[in-house]
């Protein structure tokens, strides 16, 4: 049999210690959750989509110019989110315990401001202006995706 992680000739794999089939059957696990899990991770993108537009439609200091701007705003804050925030987070936990949370809203401002400076088409009018947008659309994310 052929070790699917190291392609040797084995029954175990050596590379982790478990037999092959294992592994195999991790695999195919791993395949159907990210199948399963897309049409979700879709609609959640539609409805951070849907609260970028909402919000730069109410807030006279942040603009976005289409939906696709605000498709891609919605992307980028996502991946920010999943992987820059955690680190930030841990590296201000000191000042965010002592300000008993609130200076996590001036990382999701910095965040905005900082997916205004890559995003064309996407304008934050300054600092306060994106604290209100995180503020904004952190709490239409909130009431629509309770609602699913």
């Amino acid at each position: 049999m052929i070790c699917v992680s190291c392609s040797m000739f084995h029954d175990m794999c050596f590379m982790f210690y478990v037999p092959c089939s294992m592994i195999l059957l991790y695999n195919e696990s791993v395949r159907r959750i990210t199948i399963k899990n897309m049409k979700k991770i879709i609609f959640h993108w539609v409805i951070s989509t849907l609260a970028v537009m909402v919000a730069a439609y109410v807030l006279p200091g942040a603009s976005v110019d289409g939906i696709l701007v605000a498709f891609v705003v919605a992307v980028v804050l996502g991946i920010i989110n999943t992987f820059i925030k955690p680190v930030v987070s841990i590296l201000t936990l000191p000042i965010s315990a002592l300000t008993l949370g609130i200076f996590s809203l001036v990382i999701n401002a910095l965040f905005v401001m900082l997916v205004d400076r890559f995003v064309e088409g996407f304008h934050v009018a300054g600092f306060w202006w994106a604290l209100i947008f995180s503020v904004f659309v952190s709490l239409i994310n909130f009431v629509l995706h309770n609602k699913e």
